[in-house]
């Protein structure tokens, strides 16, 4: 049986065969030194490796703030000066110099009412002060005498606890009475009312002055923290051209020469203090 086939058939059949033959003779072929290297077959790995190389040099080069932040924690705002970031800094200084402020003058002004209302007492009621603890002195602001502190409070908690036992009930009387150099009264309302308004006042400037002593831990807790995510800005006090006309600043300091249309001869020059607002 004869098979026919075509010009083009016999001519695919042709390249097929020399395909065949002249294939094991080109894997026996040396590599030469001119070739190029080929490509990795792991794309994705060399692509990865790439990427974090670069990745960890910027980490590595990445200053530290330890400084800035131990500044922070020593002063406010001194951490940021240093960095050279002026407004930041400056604000941080500001609310520390108030808080301080704060603390002085409610202390001193609680020292004061608290001797104040320690001589009303003594004059007034004839009670020295000095000696006894604030529980004390709250009896003496809530009750008119110590007779009447006794009857309210000393007899009536004898007799809720010893009632019908007269020997005990008389014993603790006598224990917790407050009689003799713990005894006082107040002839004058008007002064046991100002005893009342001394103390609460002194009570009000002794908190005000704990309140900006715990303001002087966060201010340096968020000092601390900012100045740990800023980066270095000493380049923004360097000279620089004027944010408007001609000129140049040096850090908050800008000098600008500026000229109208009308007059193009007629020039004006401006000194100003530049505040940017980051």
């Amino acid at each position: 049986m004869t098979v026919w086939l075509r010009p083009r058939a016999w001519r695919a059949l042709f390249v097929s065969t020399a395909l065949l033959v002249c294939a094991p003779a080109a894997r026996a072929l040396p590599s030469s030194s001119l070739a190029l290297p080929l490509p990795a077959a792991d794309l994705s790995q060399r692509l990865a490796e790439e990427t974090v190389a670069p990745a960890s040099e910027s980490e590595s080069k990445k200053p530290s703030n330890l400084g800035e932040v131990g500044r922070s924690l020593v002063l406010p705002g001194w951490g940021a000066l240093h960095a050279g970031h002026r407004n930041v800094g400056l604000a941080f200084l500001v609310v520390e110099a108030s808080l301080w402020t704060t603390v002085a003058v409610s202390s001193g002004q609680g020292s004061m009412r608290t001797h104040s209302f320690e001589q009303t007492a003594q004059i007034y009621a004839g009670i020295d002060l000095t000696q006894h603890d604030e529980n004390y002195r709250k009896l003496v602001s809530s009750y008119q005498s110590s007779d009447e502190y006794n009857r309210l409070v000393v007899y009536r908690n004898a007799a809720a606890l010893y009632y019908g036992d007269f020997a005990s009930y008389t014993a603790y009387i006598n224990t917790h009475s407050l009689t003799g150099a713990n005894s006082w009264n107040w002839e004058d309302l008007d002064q046991w009312a100002h005893y009342q308004d001394l103390r609460r006042s002194s009570e009000r400037a002794y908190q005000r002055a704990r309140f900006a002593a715990a303001g002087l831990i966060v201010n340096r807790i968020v000092a601390a923290i900012v100045s740990s995510r800023m980066a270095p800005a000493s380049s923004k006090v360097a000279a620089r051209a004027a944010t408007s006309g001609e000129g140049f600043a040096f850090g908050p300091v800008e000098w600008t020469i500026a000229s109208s249309p009308e007059h193009p001869l007629d020039l004006h020059h401006r000194l100003a203090w530049v505040i940017p607002l980051e």
